[in-house]
């Protein structure tokens, strides 16, 4: 409907004039603006339907090489300028000039990774022996999750694949989906009400495992632990992260006051039916407190059951896609200033040479 509004205010508006002032708005230049506007708005709208499709998710490896390098300056400006030649009012109508730099080298840090990645952490101009913290503690091996754009083509019709329906607003302790951080790193342990002894070594832990099956899976393990007695939970997880991100697999726990699991959950867009029923059955009694135990369950029956579904399965919700909220109104702001600015110039000019000169020079 957007879409065929926008269009008649891109052929409306010149058709008009064409029809009230047909000698200073000729029908060729009726045809040109309504095409030439038509054909940019048509293409802005469907730009504007992939962008709300537009997504992130990260792929896991791990830190490979890491180049510290430095090269000439690149920062260049015009200098020392000679005038050569000048007009009648001495004004100055063309000088030669030399080049100059801000600093004589450019000093690089980068970082490589298995993923096939590669990050430039900082670039300085003039700062040797300048230190970075982020680079100097980076080393080989470490684990990395690195994130990269896709099209969700969930979120063209968001509730087409929720089993259920206003879940999540039953719960008010339901986090938010993790994000990476420092460029390469991402802590997938969640919680909003349960304390474990050692968070860190449950984000350390699944690191490694993420950096181990990462490329081998295609998957990013998250594990979230929750208080809440209540399995829908899980229910309300899903529907606020829509599933997560395509490779997300996500493990939610219930836990009681000794932080042994009550409830098993997996959220993930991936159908996986074995894992689910794996998990739901064999993961009560895991203590999140014996972490290491915990994630040998974790790496274990991800490794064995997981496969994950292609988003391209659902590639038919795309024809539901539309521009955002905010992508809708520039698109109106933008086709109202076109068609406004092309019909003052063909009003005022005449590039096809087509109307009646009054004023001929002889």
């Amino acid at each position: 409907m957007h879409l065929i509004i926008l269009l008649l205010i891109a052929i409306g508006v010149p058709a008009t004039l064409h029809i009230i002032q047909k000698k200073q708005f000729t029908f060729k230049e009726f045809v040109v603006q309504a095409l030439v506007i038509s054909l940019l708005i048509f293409g802005g709208y469907q730009m504007s339907k992939w962008n709300s499709m537009s997504d992130t998710e990260y792929h896991n490896g791990r830190v490979s090489a890491k180049e510290h390098f430095n090269r000439s300056c690149s920062h260049s400006y015009e200098c020392n300028c000679t005038c050569i030649s000048y007009d009648e009012n001495l004004d100055c109508t063309f000088e030669i000039c030399d080049t100059c730099y801000d600093h004589n080298r450019d000093y690089f840090w980068d970082l490589g990774f298995t993923t096939g990645d590669n990050v430039r952490v900082e670039t300085c101009g003039d700062c040797r022996g300048k230190e970075v913290p982020l680079w100097d503690k980076a080393y080989i091996g470490e684990p990395a999750t690195i994130p990269h754009s896709y099209t969700n083509y969930l979120l063209a019709d968001p509730e087409s694949l929720l089993e259920t329906k206003g879940v999540a607003e039953q719960f008010s302790s339901l986090p938010n989906h993790p994000e990476g951080f420092g460029l390469y790193k991402a802590n997938r342990f969640v919680s909003t009400d349960v304390t474990v002894h050692d968070t860190q070594a449950w984000n350390d832990g699944l690191a490694e495992i993420n950096a181990d099956l990462g490329a081998k899976k295609e998957v990013t393990i998250s594990v979230v632990a929750t208080y809440t007695k209540d399995p829908m939970f899980s229910k309300g997880l899903e529907e606020k992260w829509l599933f997560g991100d395509k490779n997300d697999l996500t493990y939610v726990f219930g836990v009681d006051d000794k932080n042994q699991v009550a409830w098993a959950r997996v959220v993930s867009f991936s159908a996986i039916p074995e894992l689910r029923v794996r998990v739901r059955n064999e993961a009560p009694g895991l203590n999140l407190n014996d972490v290491q135990n915990s994630l040998s369950y974790i790496r274990a029956t991800t490794n064995q059951y997981f496969e994950r579904t292609s988003m391209e399965t659902i590639s038919y919700l795309k024809s539901a896609s539309k521009p955002s909220p905010g992508g809708l109104a520039l698109l109106y702001v933008l086709t109202i200033l076109s068609t406004g600015f092309a019909a003052a110039y063909f009003l005022n000019e005449d590039p096809f040479y087509s109307r009646i000169r009054r004023y001929r020079r002889y």
